[in-house]
């Protein structure tokens, strides 16, 4: 498999995202949910199939991979030529599709197992963050930890990373690659100083802003997307690292009780009003991330109660989908795509057929119920604290920020839900 030629960008840049003019959002349909869709799924067993690439650009308008997604297909293993691998086939089933890379600067995921910048990695030694005795500062598997604060390595992962979005498609000539979809900003190792962790901090901030300055600058509509934007004083810092972000975690683990699995009202509200629809996100692409149930950790419901075969997973999922696309339509703007799953793999977003599929084998019906646009901003209910109301054209949304079972989404008609 061979890369695609590269198209190399010339202008000098400037590292402040308002050095260049901001470029179009990436805007959805409403005619169906189907139009907002995306995947995040990780394909354990190598690149895309034909099959599966074929489901994802027919079902989503949206699909990043994991980590070290598909790089065992290539020798030596190559996340980002997979990564390109995969756009380009669902790209030949939805040439509208946008496709995403998965990469994190901060940490050794990709960088130090199955990236093409792994021998850059391993060349430079000194690049490696140390702690305040002068030792090796290590990650929570014991690891070296990349130091975003030495200007070298900056430098040298931001070029890689936009080289890797400058191949092109060589029928179009845009580039493949849509978006890096970076898993946070990072968190300083243990064992630093503060001066130095802060300075690491905001080198791998400087490193996504970079990069998305330069995105602007080759002028295609290119976003950095940074996750982790579940609370609101994260909005400065993910505002200045790119132009979107995912909502990881709405209606689980943070707001979710542990004990009794009921949802916390306040911190719900806050990130659905505070967060997903404060002004900072006006013009930035959102991804809003749901989940099945009540979720308290990965894969797992409050007091362990999840179901215990595939089967009983599937048809939970497939029934706790109303309340999820409930939650996102109430808050969702056009500039905004839903993420639903139990966990992160493959068969967690598409019905592959593998031995760890948690979607039905039906998908979801309610992805074809006519919707229409919103009438309107989310409502209070008077005289309630914490329900609200939005109408669609052809549906409408009941909240209760403090029950499960009262957040749904109303049909007018849907003849998708009567087959």
């Amino acid at each position: 498999m061979q890369a695609l030629p590269l198209l190399v960008a010339a202008a000098a840049v400037s590292t402040a995202l308002s050095a260049a003019p901001a470029p179009q959002l990436w805007r959805h349909g409403w005619d169906n949910v189907g139009q907002m869709l995306l995947t995040h799924g990780k394909n354990k067993s190598g690149v895309l199939t034909e099959a599966e690439s074929t489901f994802i650009g027919e079902h989503f308008v949206m699909h990043a991979g994991g980590n070290c997604d598909g790089a065992a297909s290539f020798s030596p293993h190559s996340h980002e030529k997979s990564a390109v691998y995969n756009a380009a086939a669902v790209r030949r089933a939805n040439p509208t599709i946008k496709t995403l890379l998965y990469y994190v600067v901060h940490a050794l995921r990709e960088i130090g197992v199955c990236s093409d910048f792994t021998a850059t990695w391993v060349a430079h030694p000194e690049w490696r963050t140390l702690n305040s005795t002068g030792g090796l500062a290590l990650d929570a598997r014991g690891r070296p930890v990349p130091d975003c604060s030495n200007p070298a390595y900056a430098g040298a992962v931001t070029d890689h990373l936009f080289g890797v979005m400058s191949v092109v498609d060589n029928a179009t000539r845009a580039p493949m690659i849509d978006g890096l979809y970076s898993d946070g900003i990072g968190h300083a190792p243990p064992g630093l100083s503060p001066a130095k962790s802060d300075a690491w901090y905001r080198g791998c901030r400087g490193i996504l802003t970079t990069l998305q300055a330069r995105l602007d600058t080759a002028g295609h509509g290119q976003m950095v997307v940074v996750n982790g934007l579940d609370t609101d004083d994260m909005l400065p810092e993910h505002a200045a690292a790119g132009r979107g972000s995912m909502v990881d975690h709405l209606g689980i683990l943070q707001f979710v009780n542990s004990t009794t699995g009921e949802w916390i009202p306040e911190l719900l509200h806050d990130v659905l009003f505070n967060v997903i629809r404060s002004p900072t996100n006006a013009g930035r692409m959102l991804q809003l991330k749901t989940w099945p149930g009540t979720l308290v950790a990965p894969e797992k419901l409050v007091n362990n109660t999840q179901p215990k075969t595939l089967a009983g997973i599937q048809a939970m999922v497939g029934k706790q989908f109303n309340q999820a696309l409930a939650l996102f339509l109430l808050v969702a703007e056009d500039k905004d795509y839903l993420g639903y799953s139990w966990f992160w793999n493959l068969g967690d977003f598409i019905p592959d057929g593998g031995p760890d599929q948690t979607v039905p084998d039906g998908f979801f019906p309610e992805l074809k119920c006519p919707l229409g646009k919103p009438l309107g901003p989310p409502v209070a209910v008077a005289g309630s604290k914490w329900e609200y109301t939005r109408d669609f054209e052809h549906a409408a949304v009941v909240a209760d920020l403090s029950r499960h079972a009262d957040t749904k989404v109303v049909w007018h008609s849907c003849h998708a839900l009567q087959q």
